[in-house]
């Protein structure tokens, strides 16, 4: 037998709380950013005043992603553009339905190890943005899991 650790609700409002204050510094471009369990079952889902349904949507895609996959959405991306250019037939591949390659979904992993915990997604501004909106939550996670590992 062995025992699985969890994130609950409380590590989760960690995250999304270290994201949605560094987003609010640009109020008028609202996001939507969701924090997973290492399943990609969602823990908690916060919109800013303004963000639209499709904000939403494409964060539980990439949340799902990061956390299933247990790689970061841009690398997911990279793996999967890498696996079809290499394709005897060379054909674009779609991703597995409820799966995006979008970048903005980080894997919630200890820093140093490679136990995938779930995942911290942003969705509603530039892929680009959005990733680094997401890694701002990663880290104010993992000071707050593992402060001596930093």
């Amino acid at each position: 037998m062995y025992e699985m650790k969890l994130l609950g609700l409380a590590e989760a409002q960690v995250a999304a709380a270290a994201v949605l204050k560094e987003a609010s510094k640009e109020a008028s471009r609202p996001i939507t950013v969701v924090v997973t369990d290492r399943r990609g079952d969602i823990i908690t889902l916060c919109k800013m005043d303004g963000g639209i349904t499709l904000f939403n949507t494409s964060a539980i895609l990439k949340a799902h992603s990061a956390s299933a996959q247990g790689v970061d959405t841009r690398q997911f991306f990279k793996n999967r553009m890498n696996k079809e250019l290499s394709s005897e037939w060379g054909a674009y591949e779609p991703p597995c339905e409820g799966r995006t390659f979008v970048p903005g979904g980080v894997t919630i992993v200890e820093p140093g190890k490679t136990t995938v915990y779930g995942g911290i997604v942003v969705g509603g501004r530039k892929a680009d943005e959005d990733e680094a909106l997401a890694k701002v939550g990663l880290k104010a996670l993992q000071d707050y899991l593992w402060p001596a590992a930093r």
